[in-house]
């Protein structure tokens, strides 16, 4: 296991630095300065104000999925997607998902599976949102997007979330109250399965599963907003070079790389806004901004978030209290 995932760092490391050398070849760095001292600090400011409110409304969905199980404040579910965003900026393989269900489980004493469950929920209904901005793209005929694959992406996505949906009903239902039936360890692993699910059951409710995936949406304009803003005056028309560069970001997320997604984010910004006549200094001069926005703003917050943490919890699970130390709270996060 240690292997496995020494090896996917590497992975992601080598495909970093094959995309930064793809970016910098033979690129002129007096035109890429000149493209950074241009770029506006009053609309990098609305970039980062539109990313907070994307991390509020992340922080909501978190709250429709946890509330009717264990009533915790919004400020800690707010810190807790601040503290995600922050590791994701500073450890590689996406390590934040584990990171922040951890500070939500040390912060609002429900169990790590119950936390992590919250975030997997996110991610799944950030999947929805993506294939409907690939529509809405497709039915735009975006400029710089290849109709036919992004069909084909559609498809396999929409494949993914049914499979999953589908996998998670039938599970909740076979696992359901089967830790009673045994003792000792498979019961401690049939209950932590159980938190795991009892968020996921939530959705089961049609009125609360079209709330999440509302905000997820909501979420994802945010972020649309972020880059339209930095962008706005680089590209014409910014608002379609503005969705094509946010498809481009997240579809590149899917792919192991260094922290912060160093790499990834400069070939995307590329890659998305070269048919918008947006030359390759300009691109990542607005890259290196937004990303020295998204550090300006996860870092503080989320150290200040994160040091709120304190050495031991007090967690409550079936009406017994037990002491979990902060190593095992993460080992337990971390199935490797």
């Amino acid at each position: 296991m240690v292997r496995s995932r020494t090896l996917r760092i590497v992975i992601g490391i080598a495909i970093s630095l094959s995309l930064l050398f793809a970016v910098f070849y033979k690129i002129h760095f007096v035109e890429l300065w000149t493209a950074f001292k241009k770029t506006s600090f009053w609309d990098l400011f609305l970039c980062i104000c539109f990313f907070g409110l994307n991390c509020i409304a992340r922080a909501f969905i978190s709250h429709f999925t946890i509330r009717s199980i264990k009533r915790t404040p919004f400020f800690t579910l707010l810190g807790g997607v601040v503290v995600g965003y922050m590791a994701n900026n500073l450890l590689p393989l996406r390590a934040g998902e584990l990171v922040r269900a951890h500070y939500l489980s040390r912060k609002s004493g429900i169990s790590g599976g119950m936390a992590f469950s919250t975030v997997c929920i996110e991610r799944v209904t950030d999947v929805f949102s993506l294939c409907f901005l690939l529509v809405a793209a497709i039915w735009l005929r975006t400029k710089g997007l290849s109709m036919h694959n992004a069909e084909g992406t559609i498809v396999l996505m929409a494949a993914l979330i049914s499979g999953i949906v589908v996998f998670l009903l039938a599970f909740n239902r076979l696992i359901y109250g089967k830790e009673k039936k045994y003792h000792g360890f498979l019961s401690h692993a049939f209950r932590m399965i159980e938190d795991f699910l009892k968020p996921i059951g939530q959705l089961r409710q049609p009125k609360k599963f079209f709330l999440v995936i509302l905000l997820s949406l909501t979420a994802w304009a945010c972020n649309y907003f972020s880059l339209f803003f930095l962008i706005r005056n680089w590209s014409s028309p910014s608002l379609e070079a503005a969705l094509l560069l946010l498809l481009f970001i997240n579809l590149g997320m899917l792919l192991p790389s260094s922290p912060g997604a160093i790499g990834v984010m400069q070939f995307a910004f590329w890659m998305a806004l070269a048919p918008f006549n947006i030359y390759r200094e300009q691109a990542l001069a607005l890259s290196f901004a937004y990303q020295f926005g998204l550090y300006l703003f996860t870092l503080p917050l989320g150290v200040a978030f994160y040091s709120q943490i304190k050495p031991g919890i007090t967690k409550i699970t079936e009406g017994a209290e037990f002491d979990v130390k902060a190593d095992d709270a993460i080992d337990l996060l971390h199935p490797e």
